[in-house]
């Protein structure tokens, strides 16, 4: 899938939410219907994944990739899982300052909906916000966003960096906004390195299954029955203590996503020892190959600006053809059509529209 058709899924995704928004919210007032945690969730998680499918379904017949290359899911290994689980471990107490700062200028979102999600069992709770929210976040964010910006800009920072903008204005609020960007970037990060969904996926599940643990083995702290300038102060205490503590553990997950990365680059150089072309985007931790194809004796491939560096003139693509061999055409066979001959941009006009939605709907919210 192009950056252009990620952008496209991202504006149709958050259309389609802000209309059921709609529509629940005149059954609600005006036909007094009512709807539990549980629907609604339901709901939300199916309105990001079908668009998803949907587009991906489509880039199949022109790529001619099936969706598990598309949103690189690929088998994991323990060592990298456990080392990806580790350093997400570390960042949490990062997430919980960020999480404390956003609480100076508006409500922790997720404690005003507690008594709602503790009135539900603990294994629901555990499945709706640590293992289906997250598995679909993932694999959308992630999995689809992401991937695309990464094959038009493989290897840089920007396409994780937009990506988890866009992964923290989904959430529509202020409080949630601000943490989830800081976690879809280390997400992102993490999935860039080691080149698979599945480690931020799974890290994902574990942190959302721990926080959905701790509401209901937790009870609500002093600070929240705080008011006024109390409240400020007692918070500002708390901040300063975090961000010690941040500082430290933060440290410490840098230099095991460090770690990861050196692994990953050890089975990467492993792997290209072969003579076959690579199929996934670097740096990965164990790459994927498509089909054998030496280079013709004394030809170097050629390098075109359309197609990211890791498949310019490999023959990736179904038409496309490698230079030196009978027949090759150059850029023409380009997957898709002449229009992809110039170079890609991952930011269009469909993902600053569906922004500048998110950020007023964010905006109304905490008026």
């Amino acid at each position: 899938m192009r950056s252009i058709d990620a952008n496209r899924m991202f504006l149709t995704t958050i259309l389609a939410y802000l209309g059921v928004e709609v529509f629940v919210g005149f059954g609600v007032i005006v036909l007094g219907l009512s709807f539990d945690f549980v629907t609604l969730d339901l709901i939300t998680e199916a309105l990001f994944i079908i668009p998803a499918f949907i587009f991906l379904l489509n880039a199949q017949k022109y790529t001619g990739m099936d969706i598990a290359a598309q949103t690189a899911i690929r088998k994991p290994e323990p060592v990298i899982m456990l080392l990806s689980a580790v350093y997400l471990l570390l960042l949490m107490p990062a997430t919980s300052l960020i999480n404390m700062i956003s609480m100076m200028f508006t409500e922790n979102t997720i404690e005003s909906m507690e008594e709602e999600i503790t009135a539900m069992p603990v294994w629901l709770t555990v499945f709706l916000i640590g293992v289906l929210g997250p598995a679909v976040e993932e694999f959308v964010f992630r999995g689809v966003i992401l991937q695309s910006y990464l094959r038009d800009r493989p290897g840089r920072f920007g396409p994780v960096f937009l990506s988890s903008l866009l992964f923290g204005l989904v959430h529509m609020n202020l409080n949630q906004a601000l943490y989830a960007f800081f976690v879809g970037i280390a997400l992102g990060m993490l999935c860039m390195i080691t080149g698979s969904l599945i480690y931020p996926m799974v890290c994902h599940m574990l942190f959302n299954s721990i926080e959905a643990v701790m509401l209901y083995v937790v009870e609500s702290d002093e600070l929240n029955s705080l008011k006024g300038a109390a409240y400020y102060d007692a918070l500002k205490e708390s901040i300063a203590l975090m961000m010690i503590v941040s500082l430290v553990f933060t440290a410490l997950a840098l230099c095991v996503l460090m770690c990861i990365r050196n692994i990953c680059a050890k089975n990467r150089r492993q792997d290209m020892r072969g003579s076959v072309v690579q199929q996934s985007f670097p740096p990965a931790g164990h790459v994927v190959y498509r089909q054998q194809m030496p280079l013709q004796p004394g030809v170097r491939p050629r390098r075109t600006p359309d197609l990211p560096p890791f498949i310019q003139g490999t023959g990736h693509y179904p038409g496309m053809q490698q230079p030196g061999v009978p027949g090759y055409q150059g850029r023409t066979d380009h997957p898709y059509g002449s229009a992809a001959l110039w170079e890609p941009e991952i930011v269009t006009p469909s993902v600053i529209v569906g922004m500048v939605i998110c950020l007023m709907v964010i905006v109304l919210t905490e008026m």
